[in-house]
């Protein structure tokens, strides 16, 4: 059971991160794209202000399941298929192209965090909708994905 100084300083840090957050606002789109083009370049920053505001975290950034990754997420997609996983999965492939784009699961893993069932999860509801197909590829296997056309539907806002 947490003390309740712990609480207070969990508190105190947690309005400190709201503070330092609501100041960044204003200028996302700028901090968005500054640094090395893949999103590397914005956690260093952020990290650097955290830590000049005294705010440490005990997690490395290396352990962050995408430190060198960078995609845009399109929230229609969460609209459209009512998940966020499926949104993500979606948004993320769609950062390839959109045919015969090979990924393991372990390399979806590692750059967006999902497991390798709330994939197959997010897969199955993205093809219910009829926005993705999925074929397995050699040895080890890969998924080979497809993203079907009723994308470009949702794309223009219909």
């Amino acid at each position: 059971m947490a003390e309740q100084s712990e609480i207070d300083a969990e508190k105190q840090a947690s309005s400190v991160i709201d503070a330092l957050a609501k100041e960044m606002v204003p200028h996302a789109r700028v901090i968005w794209r500054w640094g090395d083009g893949n999103g590397g370049g914005v956690f260093e920053k952020i990290t650097h202000v955290f830590y000049l505001a005294g705010l440490r975290r005990n997690v490395n950034l290396e352990s962050i399941p995408a430190p060198h990754t960078g995609f845009l997420f399109i929230p229609e997609f969460v609209q459209t298929t009512q998940s966020v996983n499926a949104a993500l999965l979606l948004s993320y492939i769609y950062s390839f192209g959109r045919t015969n784009i090979e990924l393991s699961r372990d390399k979806i893993t590692l750059d967006t965090g999902l497991s390798h069932k709330q994939q197959r999860t997010a897969e199955q509801i993205l093809k219910d909708h009829g926005l993705l197909s999925v074929a397995r590829k050699g040895l080890p296997a890969r998924n080979v994905y497809s993203i079907n056309a009723a994308i470009n539907l949702i794309m223009r806002g219909e």
